[in-house]
């Protein structure tokens, strides 16, 4: 009980925002307050590796077991420390914030590693994600299946759609990449169109619903678009004659 006392008296003094979660705390003090006490050293308790960028999950964090916050001190190695052994995968977000897990939450996927451009605040040398982003680093490795990306920018997943019948669904614009499209390249490049979709791994299609409507294309069962994305190979980019669709909000001035 002193040792949890004296813990928790570091963290206030360090300026540390400490959150566990019923599953952490019910395993009893030791194991929370063991790993808040490696931070204060800064040693992680197990040997660990760069996964990759990846996004926040869907109307959850990616990562929510167990969070430590400080905007000035946050460094890997600390982080890293408060998350294990109790936890195999850690990340870090916004430049000072730590989340720890053993699986993703709904919706976080691999995003550009680009988008993870925010030095940490207690070592600038080191990169702690960005908003809404997490610099992922695990003990072991992490195999994610490929999504169906729900969400993008303002863009929501519709559903997976035949190509127009002898047209294309949407004419609007076109951007061709076979090593590096995303559906967030997709998604940038193509806004403020109402509507993209991505194509045989690599096609990027712009246009609207009337355009999509007047064309002929079908829904089409959520398998038929089965392709990887070859710029991020978690998600889905349609595939032959397929488009992963998105569009904007209906009540959007440009969402119809």
């Amino acid at each position: 009980m002193l040792k949890a006392f004296f813990l928790i008296a570091w963290m206030v003094v360090s300026g540390f925002a400490y959150h566990v979660t019923p599953r952490q705390a019910s395993t009893g003090v030791n194991s929370s307050t063991s790993a808040t006490s490696s931070s204060a050293t800064s040693t992680p308790t197990a040997t660990y590796s760069y996964l990759n960028c990846y996004t926040e999950g869907t109307n959850t964090r990616a990562l929510g077991s167990a969070s430590l916050v400080n905007y000035t001190s946050m460094t890997v190695e600390i982080c890293a420390s408060f998350c294990l052994p109790t936890y195999k995968i850690f990340g870090l977000e916004y430049g000072g914030e730590c989340w720890c897990g053993d699986t993703f939450g709904t919706g976080a996927v691999v995003a550009p590693t680009t988008d993870c451009n925010m030095p940490c605040g207690g070592n600038h040398n080191e990169v702690c994600g960005a908003g809404n982003r997490l610099s992922v680093y695990s003990t072991t490795p992490v195999i994610v299946a490929p999504v169906h990306a729900p969400a993008v920018n303002n863009y929501t997943w519709t559903g997976c759609f035949t190509e127009g019948n002898g047209t294309r669904a949407l004419t609007s614009g076109t951007d061709i990449d076979y090593t590096g499209m995303t559906v967030q390249i997709c998604a940038a490049f193509c806004y403020p169109n109402p509507a993209f979709g991505v194509e045989y791994g690599g096609e990027c299609y712009c246009g609207n619903l009337n355009e999509l409507n007047a064309s002929g294309a079908q829904k089409a069962p959520t398998t038929d678009c089965n392709m990887l994305c070859p710029g991020n190979t978690s998600e889905y980019c349609g595939s032959g004659n397929r488009l992963d669709l998105y569009q904007l909000p209906l009540n959007s001035s440009m969402g119809r």
